[in-house]
């Protein structure tokens, strides 16, 4: 009796094998089941020690990236990237790619370096493609800068200065700041200075808006503990400095009729056809009824009598503009067309269009169905000519327009694809030049704790507003043009009246208009006696501003350089020359004396005053003859929806079916896409 628990317990266990052997009878065998799992995420290999595959991961924890901050690992020139400085440059990349929406993404929640990079066949994985990218755009920027800083900007052929005397004569004179082609390296104007100076204001500002405490926390967020606040102002600023310098090329990017028709042939298939689709500039005059109700879009209710007597005015305009024409000085000599430069006077002083105006009328870039209709027929006539005018009436008065001139679509995309080009080719030169050395092994990357989502390089840009290459009036010396012609004669010996229309031309525009090229065009306006008073009058509306009136008093000419407004003064002999002498006035110091550009380099030897710049009445009224005053320098243009900070009263809200934009802000635009597209690349 004993014996039984362990022979029931042997029995069972028999009985149990048996069972699981299925007793003897055939059994199918058990099934079994497995749950499918995802590959474990690996980084690729170390590759090349040459390239951005030199390792398969570069992720180290905080504490070591911390440690790695001053770590120099790429140089360019006398410059150096530390591996603080690439985490903002390699997040930003990041940044830039997860907000342009592209079709194919990593995944951002998940560890970069684990994860192929199907876009890209030189690199193993997204960590790599964006350190590439990181790379490349630092070594741009900072061979722009190089560049900059040794190769300055272009200087025109005719442009030959005495540097001795520039040295003897210049050295610590006020004015020299904004002498042409005085300084070998590149110089932000005063705008883009400033910008540069706030930056760090501007960092703490957008920490706050994007709700951070402060520009370090805010720093930390972008590119993780590796980077310090100073690492983004550093980012900022060189990125900044890049992007003014390249504006400033821009400028040059001038491309032959044979290099934008090349361009097209080599890129037809993603530029318009060439089907005789055209962009029309006009000049336009709108006249508004008198006693007229105006509703807020700029539609005009009133009686038929009131038309009638508009109608009635407008072929006054166009009268009085006629004998206008007629009058012009010189007009068989003129390159340009005397009759459009006219017509923007009688724009200035006539129109309602508080939209063009000030810019003498001036509508660029216009594609057909932008202007309400009757415009829109008439603009886009295939049979309309340069210089052809019209008379029209519409829903918001009626309209005097001018035609200025047309392009081709196809053409007008091609020069912008080749000023494009032009820019990538300026960059690949500066890169080319001065080369990185980049030291792959030493490279540390952390981890960013938005993965820099909320900022990107676009934030952090110089927002230009296109009216500002010349916040100050530049300096030319009739002296720094020993050969340039002017008429029979020479600029630097009869010259200081064109030198001055070009320093007040040149602010006024914004374009690069130098003695050179002024003294080329107007050369019929020169004398024995050196630039006849007339030019003062008739030529600036030809270049794109605009004379307030001509004269005699210098209580007149003080309120204008109170207002901010420039003049051009008329000097006889005495005081500044042995001859007459032409100033261009710039303002008036809070002590009453007067900031001026003299374009006579011997008198910043001869005039102590030059040493402050501030020149006393008695020097300027005692032997003043005539005040040039101009209207005010014109830096928005009321209809552009982008450098516009709203439309003045009285702009025809109708006039337009799509937003307008002037041609300087499209020509800002187009620039800075070309720069943030190759940081792109």
């Amino acid at each position: 009796m004993k014996q039984k628990p362990f022979t029931i317990r042997l029995l069972c266990a028999v009985l149990a094998v048996l069972l699981l052997a299925g007793c003897g009878a055939p059994a199918d065998p058990p099934t079994e089941t497995t749950e499918a799992t995802e590959p474990v995420p690996t980084t690729p290999p170390n590759g090349n020690p040459e390239d951005v595959t030199c390792l398969g991961s570069y992720s180290v924890s905080d504490t070591e990236i911390a440690n790695a901050a001053d770590t120099v690992v790429a140089t360019a020139g006398d410059a150096k990237l530390t591996n603080g400085q690439l985490q903002v440059y390699y997040w930003l990349e990041v940044a830039a790619y997860r907000q342009s929406n592209a079709a194919i993404e990593p995944d951002y929640t998940q560890s970069l370096d684990t994860q192929s990079c199907p876009i890209d066949d030189s690199v193993a994985s997204w960590q790599q493609y964006f350190l590439k990218r990181a790379l490349n755009t630092w070594h741009m920027q900072q061979a722009l800068v190089l560049r900059a800083e040794l190769e300055g900007v272009p200087t025109e052929a005719e442009y030959k200065p005495d540097l001795e005397k520039h040295e003897a004569y210049m050295t610590d004179k006020p004015a020299t700041k904004y002498l042409y082609g005085h300084s070998k390296s590149y110089q932000p104007n005063r705008l883009h200075q400033a910008w540069l100076d706030t930056l760090p204001e501007t960092l703490d500002a957008l920490a706050a808006d994007n709700g951070f405490s402060n520009g370090a926390a805010q720093a930390e967020a972008i590119a993780g503990a590796g980077a310090g606040p100073d690492d983004l102002l550093q980012y900022a600023k060189l990125s900044n400095l890049a992007y003014m310098y390249f504006t400033e090329m821009g400028y040059h990017f001038e491309p032959t009729a044979e290099e934008v028709e090349a361009f097209y042939t080599a890129n037809k298939d993603s530029l318009p056809a060439q089907d005789g689709e055209k962009i029309v500039n006009i000049r336009h005059i709108l006249l508004l009824p008198k006693d007229a109700e105006i509703a807020e879009d700029g539609t005009v209710t009133c009686s038929e009598e009131a038309w009638n007597a508009c109608h009635t005015k407008a072929q006054s305009v166009v009268n009085n503009w006629t004998q206008a024409v007629k009058r012009t000085r010189f007009a068989e000599h003129a390159l340009s067309d005397p009759a459009e430069a006219r017509f923007s006077e009688a724009a200035k002083n006539n129109s309602s269009d508080e939209g063009s105006r000030a810019n003498g009328g001036l509508y660029a870039n216009i594609h057909q169905g932008q202007l309400i209709a009757p415009l829109d027929s008439w603009c886009f006539d295939p049979a309309r000519q340069h210089g052809d005018t019209e008379i029209i009436r519409s829903d918001c008065g009626y309209h005097i327009v001018f035609f200025c001139d047309a392009v081709e679509n196809w053409y007008a995309a091609a020069e912008a694809g080749r000023k494009q080009q032009m820019g990538q080719e300026l960059a690949e030169a500066a890169m080319k030049a001065y080369p990185a050395k980049i030291d792959y092994s030493a490279i540390k990357l952390g981890q960013a704790a938005d993965n820099g989502s909320f900022v990107t390089s676009s934030d952090l840009l110089y927002p230009d507003v296109a009216h500002e290459r010349f916040p100050d009036m530049p300096l030319y010396l009739q002296q720094d043009y020993p050969d340039a012609p002017y008429g029979n004669y020479k600029v630097s010996t009869h010259g200081c009246g064109i030198t001055t229309l070009a320093m007040v031309a040149s602010y006024m525009t914004d374009d690069e208009l130098t003695p050179a090229e002024l003294g080329a065009r107007y050369g019929y306006y020169c004398g024995v006696r050196g630039t006849e008073i007339c030019i003062f009058d008739d030529t600036p509306a030809e270049m794109g501003f605009h004379l307030q009136n001509r004269s005699y008093s210098w209580r007149e000419m003080d309120a204008a350089l109170d207002n901010g407004q420039v003049v051009i003064s008329l000097q006889w002999a005495g005081y500044w020359t042995s001859g007459g002498h032409y100033l261009a006035m710039i303002r008036r110091t809070d002590e009453g004396k007067y900031v001026v550009r003299d374009s006579n380099l011997l008198n910043y030897k001869r005039i102590k005053a030059h040493v402050e710049d501030a020149h006393t009445r008695g020097s300027i009224n005692a032997a003043g003859q005539y005040y040039w005053i101009y209207e005010p320098k014109v830096v928005r243009i009321p209809a552009c929806v982008r450098c516009s900070e709203n439309l003045t009263a009285g702009a025809p809200g109708i006039l337009f079916q799509e937003d307008y934009h002037c041609v300087k802000c499209l020509d800002a635009m187009a620039r800075r896409d070309t720069y943030l597209n190759m940081l792109d690349q």
